[in-house]
């Protein structure tokens, strides 16, 4: 009897979504993987395969060339691509709430480097929408200049700098 009361339990805490408290040993591997939660990955492998590969597709739409071939740009030109450049915008918005949920938060300046991110994403989104080339590029330049502000501050050696060379706040 005690059994099916255990098993009600468990499958009550499943209905509603609740876990029951991680063990020991899995609160042990969780934190060795770099995260706290099991179910959520490191962050220095979600922002090197997840975040960079999307902002550089994003950042891909206002890139501009300059080679023998001479001078051009590989902004949006028709419907689709400018759906594609506003699909990336919002994934790139998407995932810069993510990085700013709890699970991933650093500290306080962490959420105001999330909530910059958030919104300079979410301007390109706009910008692509209304297929406004010269707002979408200006919104991926500053989303360049968030995610170096962010770098610079939590791990500047990923923009060429010595941690001791960056000025503290």
């Amino acid at each position: 009897m005690r059994h099916i009361g255990t098993v009600l339990i468990a499958l009550c805490l499943t209905a509603c979504g609740a876990q029951p408290p991680k063990t020991a040993q899995q609160k042990e591997v969780a934190e060795s993987s770099g995260s706290a939660d099991a179910g959520v990955r490191p962050l220095k492998e979600f922002m090197g395969h997840v975040v960079q590969r999307n902002a550089e597709q994003l950042w891909a739409w206002s890139e501009e060339i300059s080679d023998a071939n001479g001078f051009r740009s590989l902004a949006p030109k028709s419907d689709a691509d400018w759906l594609n450049a506003e699909s990336d915008a919002m994934t790139m918005a998407e995932l810069a709430s993510i990085i700013g949920s709890q699970a991933y938060a650093v500290d306080d300046k962490w959420a105001e480097f999330s909530a910059r991110l958030l919104q300079v994403t979410s301007d390109a989104s706009t910008a692509a929408e209304k297929r406004d080339f010269q707002r979408f590029s200006a919104a991926s330049s500053a989303i360049n200049d968030a995610c170096v502000a962010c770098h610079l501050h939590y791990v500047p050696e990923l923009e060429g700098v010595q941690r001791d060379a960056v000025p503290k706040p």
